[in-house]
């Protein structure tokens, strides 16, 4: 994909974009070859985390208490799931990372503004 000095226009993709023409549906079989490419590498470096956390499990590398192995993972949170407890806590550690990054951002824009940084609000 090559990608032109007005970044809105890419030349060589499955679609090419304006700003002011809109993206024509993509026609033909399938996806584009580069695409099904880099699925391929995604999904073959997620397999190679997989097979490397399992096998340092395995080989006891890393305690039971402090890195579980994958399959206890998936135990697990099928255990939740049957519970009906596994949304409730997803629900719950979503609102603390989404409370803590906000807290977060007003203490990073105080500092911003008191170093001069950024404007007031």
């Amino acid at each position: 994909m090559v990608w032109h000095r007005n970044w809105f226009k890419r030349v060589g993709a499955a679609r090419c974009c304006t700003w002011r023409q809109p993206c024509a549906p993509v026609t033909g079989a399938g996806t584009s070859p580069a695409l099904s490419a880099n699925s391929d590498y995604v999904l073959g470096f997620y397999l190679l985390l997989l097979t490397v956390w399992q096998g340092w499990f395995s080989a006891q590398v890393l305690p039971d208490y402090l890195f579980p192995s994958p399959w206890q993972v998936v135990r697990r949170l099928w255990e939740l799931g049957g519970d009906n407890c596994l949304w409730p806590m997803l629900l719950t550690v979503m609102f603390r990372v989404l409370l803590d990054q906000f807290v977060f951002g007003l203490i990073q824009k105080r500092i911003l503004v008191r170093w001069g940084l950024a404007q007031k609000a």
